[in-house]
């Protein structure tokens, strides 16, 4: 496949460009360029764009199928991250993945930058590791607590006392915008339903190939939880958004996550909430009275109180 390129147009917020200093930079993203016809191949898989600015924090999320068209950005000064990803498969986040990454300085100085999306732009420990090109399978183990020390293999289940409370997931990366007025980021590309087996746990095969990132770039990756199967919301749900992705061993009150190359490449979130967490946080998420479970070992029933 040959590479794809997105041209950011960057011109000066003045009366006319290149008239004295600026605080700030107009930036033009032509998705057209991308679009025809490459960019039709990622409308399933997905297609994000993301900026930022690593001094002041803008920051903005791009869902390039939402956006259909050109984009113009007002950005301040200053040193920028550029960074992409596209999937062709067959749902959200399926089948090989595509990446673009960029750091620039903007300064006041009229350039042109390309972003290039190519297989060879995803090995970068900025999005995933172990040297490779396409990202690891989404596993989930659903955890009500986690020992200080977590590795790979650790299970949580009913055996141990920590199995957790939901039977489905879900997995987004989010939209956004932050600092940048008149932006319109388009929606979170969301995952296909994630039914968890009777441990409370989505492995195998998922189908679900996400950057981790390491810690310093916002991905803003989302898990949603459903305490009953096929991602309905019936009994409520909690949704825990990874602001700066999930890098490898990396570990937080939200959990932690590991990845293996040991056959298939997976990488496994340990997805913690405590009960505490369940009763605070799904009453706004429920029309009716809250109750998690279905009696069995796994799934014991909850009642939160009042």
């Amino acid at each position: 496949m040959k590479t794809i390129f997105l041209s950011l147009l960057i011109c000066l917020l003045t009366f006319s460009c290149g008239q004295g200093a600026k605080t700030d930079s107009k930036l033009n993203i032509t998705v057209g360029s991308l679009a025809s016809p490459e960019l039709s191949a990622y409308s399933v898989g997905g297609a994000m764009l993301y900026g930022h600015n690593k001094g002041n924090g803008e920051k903005f999320a791009i869902n390039l199928i939402d956006a259909n068209g050109p984009i113009e950005l007002e950005l301040s000064n200053g040193e920028w991250e550029f960074y992409g990803f596209l999937w062709a498969g067959a749902q959200a986040f399926n089948g090989t993945n595509y990446c673009a990454y960029l750091n620039t300085n903007l300064t006041g100085v009229d350039v042109v930058l390309p972003i290039n999306f190519s297989l060879a732009n995803c090995n970068t420990p900025k999005f995933t590791s172990f040297g490779v090109d396409q990202f690891a399978e989404l596993q989930i183990e659903g955890c009500k607590s986690l020992p200080d020390t977590v590795t790979y293999g650790l299970t949580c289940n009913s055996t141990n006392g920590t199995e957790g409370f939901f039977k489905s997931y879900q997995v987004t990366l989010e939209t956004y915008n932050v600092g940048l007025e008149g932006l319109e980021p388009g929606n979170s590309v969301v995952s296909a339903c994630l039914d968890a087996s009777t441990t409370g746990a989505v492995s195998g095969a998922t189908g679900i190939k996400l950057p981790q990132g390491d810690g310093t770039i916002p991905l803003g990756i989302g898990v949603v939880g459903y305490y009953d199967a096929g991602c309905t919301g019936s009994r409520g749900s909690i949704k825990r958004v990874y602001d700066f992705g999930m890098p490898d061993g990396g570990s937080s009150a939200k959990g932690a996550v590991f990845r293996t190359n040991t056959g298939p490449d997976y990488a496994k979130i340990f997805h913690m909430v405590t009960p505490n967490d369940v009763c605070n946080f799904s009453a706004a998420n429920t029309a009716t009275e809250f109750s998690s479970g279905d009696g069995t070992s796994n799934f014991p029933y909850g009642i939160c109180n009042s």
